[in-house]
């Protein structure tokens, strides 16, 4: 599943920019993976995007283009003023992306009668040869989910009140009266909280002073650790996903809009449902994959993926004087 919210040519820089990484995360996908694994490949886009006919360097990838729902790109009515206390720094598409991918990518797929979904960036390269089929992989393991073996922990405004929204939902969800809640969770939830437990479950603050706990980037800190995965190369099993209690909380976190208003998106949100629901044996770390992700990486690593009329014109001059590519 790949989303691609910018036109198929170069009118600009930044679409130079993306429709280059487009290029080199296609050829990737085609000559590492796609031979052991046959996925679908969907290409979400602008419907006034979706070229017609296929451009020549698109007809060999067996694209199944389907175009945006324009309600799912627009915020929702719900959603507070943007002067509210909005977390910065994040555009309205990648905002609008983590909402996609929250809202609706799950439910196409499970509707299509698929049994997995692969989240997978356009501008996401796989720089090794994938050996085998990652379905069957999925299966035989019976795993939940899988991630390529990149992770980093919380950054200002990455998990604002997310944790707050966990606490209140085992609270209200698994409630008992007089304070005696069914705190059970099936994921690493509580090795991650400072104390641990509810008290811990909340934004992390960090500390000025020496001493206390750190997190691994070595900050003193309490409250919830935060690990997040990387968005741009994980597989879901839909079975998984729409479990009720997993359903339930990713309901609750769309009410709020705060996916959208901080930095929580998809990323942090998938995060901390996996610390909540998935044991460990269930989630999976490929790190026999060579994955790069970016607007940078595909310059050096696609050079002798794409054809050469897609190449730079530095890297053809340099190939035609005898360099390395």
């Amino acid at each position: 599943m790949m989303l691609y919210s910018h036109p198929l040519d170069a009118r600009n820089s930044e679409s130079a920019a993306y429709l280059s990484a487009l290029k080199c995360s296609l050829a990737s996908l085609k000559a590492n993976l796609r031979h052991t694994t046959p996925v679908d490949l969907y290409l979400f886009m602008k419907k006034e995007f979706i070229p017609n006919p296929v451009p020549e360097w698109l007809s060999g990838h067996g694209i199944i283009f389907v175009p945006l729902d324009e309600k799912l790109w627009e915020y929702p009515g719900y959603l507070r003023p943007t002067d509210r206390n909005w977390s910065g720094g994040f555009s309205k598409e990648y905002r609008l992306m983590g909402h996609w991918r929250l809202a609706f990518q799950h439910s196409f797929c499970r509707a299509l009668g698929y049994e997995y979904l692969f989240q997978f960036d356009s501008d996401t390269y796989v720089f090794s040869n994938v050996t085998y089929n990652l379905v069957d992989f999925m299966r035989t393991g019976d795993y939940w989910i899988t991630n390529k073996n990149f992770f980093f922990y919380e950054v200002v405004d990455y998990f604002r009140g997310l944790p707050e929204l966990a606490n209140f939902w085992l609270v209200t969800r698994r409630g008992g009266g007089c304070g005696h809640w069914d705190l059970r969770v099936t994921g690493p939830l509580w090795n991650k909280t400072s104390p641990q437990g509810l008290p811990g479950l909340i934004t992390p603050i960090h500390c000025d002073k020496a001493g206390g706990q750190t997190i691994p980037h070595g900050q003193p800190w309490e409250g919830y650790a935060g690990k997040c995965i990387a968005g741009n190369y994980n597989i879901w099993s839909l079975k998984f996903w729409f479990q009720e209690d997993v359903q339930d909380f990713v309901h609750l976190v769309l009410r709020t809009g705060a996916h959208i208003e901080h930095r929580w998106v998809d990323v942090t949100t998938m995060s901390i449902i996996i610390d909540m629901f998935v044991p460990p044996e269930k989630f999976h770390i490929f790190t026999d994959h060579n994955i790069g992700h970016g607007r940078g990486d595909h310059t050096k690593t696609c050079n002798g993926l794409l054809p050469p009329t897609t190449r730079s014109r530095a890297a053809r001059q340099r190939t035609a004087a005898g360099s390395a590519p």
